[in-house]
């Protein structure tokens, strides 16, 4: 049960470790570029933050539907649950694509 746990969840467990790894080493070249640009990285940062966070878990939330429907043999939810997660995530990504462009200063205001 162990090894069908870790073999889902791997994949999942290194994007996010990748991702922050990623995170640490873009911080630590900005950091040697002055305040004002570490000041600017941070803010754009945590508006990133606000468009990929839920993306994410989205993203989380399908691997866990799909594992379980595969674990149980339902294939066939396996892939309603890719489409429908996938829509999601599209819609997701269209609406938070449309807000930052067009609130993209009252947006960067809030963190600065």
């Amino acid at each position: 049960m162990l090894y069908k746990t870790i073999s889902y969840g791997i994949v999942t467990a290194l994007q996010q470790s990748t991702v922050q790894v990623g995170k640490l080493g873009i911080q630590m070249i900005v950091n040697t570029m002055g305040v004002s640009t570490t000041a600017a990285f941070n803010a754009v940062n945590r508006t990133d933050d606000f468009a990929i966070v839920p993306e994410q878990n989205i993203a989380h939330a399908m691997t866990a539907v799909m594992a379980q429907n595969k674990g149980a043999k339902e294939e066939q939810r396996v892939r309603v649950a890719f489409r429908v997660g996938n829509r999601i995530e599209l819609i997701y990504g269209i609406i938070v694509g449309l807000l930052f462009f067009f609130l993209a200063n009252p947006i960067m205001e809030l963190f600065t």
